[in-house]
């Protein structure tokens, strides 16, 4: 008897957004999204891990700022099935956030206080391709 280890296909995301006008600074959204096979071909779920990461948005003398301090300002965890009939395509998502930095909180299904330091949100979509 063999035993087999399914390789699974782990998607890697950088996303960088460089404000040159107004705070000059650097804040870049890290992913990994890892599908997992519910229905060949017509259903998956994704397990989304992500984290947002201030590089030099931090708030300056001046005010002009996108974050509290510089370094990993949130963590989310995401659930999200995928369902596919044709060219239609529809993905519900539930989001968790763990959070560090006030400034990048994200409103969403739990009570907001400035001590909260997490929140959650659910999402639906519909795609079409032709």
């Amino acid at each position: 008897m063999r035993a087999q280890l399914v390789r699974l296909p782990l998607t890697p995301v950088v996303t960088l957004w460089q404000d040159i006008d107004k705070v000059r600074g650097t804040f870049v959204e890290t992913s990994l999204l890892q599908p997992l096979p519910l229905v060949p071909l017509y259903a998956n779920l994704d397990v989304i891990v992500t984290a947002g990461i201030s590089v030099s948005q931090a708030l300056r003398s001046k005010g002009n700022g996108s974050a509290s301090r510089n370094g990993v300002t949130y963590v989310d965890i995401a659930l999200a099935p995928n369902f596919r009939v044709g060219a239609v395509a529809i993905r519900a998502a539930w989001h968790y956030q763990l959070n560090r930095d006030s400034l990048t909180r994200r409103g969403g299904t739990l009570p907001r206080t400035p001590e909260r330091g997490h929140t959650s949100w659910a999402s639906l979509g519909m795609s079409t391709s032709f």
